[in-house]
């Protein structure tokens, strides 16, 4: 038995990351400290949406990974947890993932 979650949330946005000219990106420095302004909420909340649900879907699933093991000798049930960012940077099409 194999599950396969597929979902996720777009959270926070840092909009110099698109703009090669932003002053944010001028070097290290200046990315990290634009990045550092980013909000503590908005993160909380993706975190909760992305890793939350993974944890307590898997473990919800536990009795039944375990049934299946027993179904086929030296086999058993996993589950592959996968994600993209594909839908919110539509360029990620264009490229192997």
């Amino acid at each position: 038995m194999d599950n396969v979650p597929s979902a996720g949330q777009v959270g926070p946005v840092s909009p110099f990351l698109g703009d090669p000219d932003a002053p944010e990106r001028k070097d290290a420095e200046s990315l990290g400290l634009g990045l550092f302004n980013e909000s503590l909420e908005g993160w909380a909340d993706l975190y909760a949406i992305n890793t939350f649900s993974v944890f307590f879907v898997t473990s919800a699933f536990l009795g039944l990974l375990a049934k299946g093991s027993e179904d086929v000798k030296d086999y058993w049930s996993s589950v592959i947890n996968i994600t993209s960012i594909s839908g919110h940077i539509k360029i990620a099409q264009n490229h192997a993932s």
